[in-house]
């Protein structure tokens, strides 16, 4: 085996083995995030079946006005935040379908 091929022979090894560590520290990471990616994924759908169900989200908010009018204003403020976050996505979403 020549001098030339020996080197690329002994750096294609240590690039492998860059690699191989790349991949495992990857693992890691995304490990780690995946309990609050996953998380942030349940409140999205929840949100986008409250933006599906208007009647549902109006009902419920008129129930508990009903039952504890002390502390709406907190929870009308959240709801009308929450309102405006799904048609944001929305309006994103359709757009960005539009440009492909």
């Amino acid at each position: 085996m020549s001098k030339r091929s020996l080197v690329l022979t002994t750096h294609r090894q240590q690039l492998l083995a860059l690699i191989e560590a790349q991949r495992n520290q990857f693992g890691h990471d995304a490990s780690i995030l995946h309990a609050p990616l996953n998380l942030a994924d349940k409140g999205l759908s929840v949100v986008r079946y409250l933006y599906h169900h208007p009647v549902l989200t109006i009902g419920s908010t008129l129930l508990l006005a009903t039952r504890r009018p002390r502390g709406m204003g907190k929870w009308l403020r959240r709801g009308w935040m929450v309102w405006q976050v799904a048609r944001g996505l929305r309006k994103s979403q359709s757009a960005s379908h539009t440009q492909l």
